[in-house]
């Protein structure tokens, strides 16, 4: 395999994730057998970088055989490709994740795109809805209008300021036109949502006050 690229958020590319090539041990385990980090490589050798030679890495001078290749999520971030299937390697081949990251030419019968091998990867978020509960069910129907411009606000659950995965401080929303509201960019953590409750209005879903939990897969659970 040679080199491959690791896709990010809003097409970005991003260097110092680890990349991980595995093989099955005698227990049919697939066990690690090498490590590479992605990184700046000037591909075509004029010592300028492109954004094509960001994020990539390679596993060189591999023995034929059967391999997996794994990504290591970064802290607060989903992976959003799948992990390619196995790569059965005979002598000569090359796998690369886009076809302008390969050392042999276009055309190149050892050559063999695998799509997979580029990792993609997006930070995690939350999302809500609110909309005026006519009947009072707790439930929304499709005759029950949205709220406009309703606040939320977030904090730990130890009512500390919450900072995203970019560092940006994050500290109250209010919902859209369409009555929905989000906090984005979230690192994985325990987190609560209180809703400002408009005047004259009551709460009919629950507490303003609402804890989940959200983890490293960017799944939500309520507690």
């Amino acid at each position: 395999m040679t080199k491959h690229g690791v896709q990010g958020v809003s097409g970005s590319r991003i260097n110092g994730v680890t990349i991980e090539l595995k093989q099955l041990n005698a227990q049919q385990i697939p066990t690690v057998v090498q490590t590479a980090i992605t990184q700046t490589i000037d591909l075509n050798g004029d010592g300028l970088t492109t954004p094509n030679e960001i994020g990539l890495y390679s596993f060189e001078n591999l023995s034929p055989g059967t391999y997996f290749v794994e990504e290591v999520r970064p802290s607060g971030q989903l992976q959003t490709t799948i992990n390619p299937p196995p790569i059965a390697i005979v002598a000569g081949e090359v796998y690369v994740g886009q076809l302008d990251q390969s050392p042999l030419p276009a055309g190149d019968p050892r050559l063999i795109f695998e799509k997979c091998l580029a990792f993609g990867n997006r930070p995690t978020s939350s999302y809500g809805f609110k909309f005026h509960d006519v009947n009072r069910d707790g439930l929304f129907q499709p005759t029950e209008g949205v709220m406009v411009g309703v606040q939320f606000t977030i904090t730990t659950i130890n009512n500390m300021p919450v900072t995203n995965a970019f560092g940006e401080l994050l500290t109250a929303t209010t919902t859209d036109a369409n009555g929905f509201f989000g906090f984005e960019n979230l690192l994985p953590g325990t987190y609560v949502v209180t809703e400002v409750l408009p005047p004259s209005m009551q709460s009919t879903t629950g507490p303003l006050a609402r804890t989940f939990v959200l983890n490293r897969h960017g799944r939500l659970g309520d507690r």
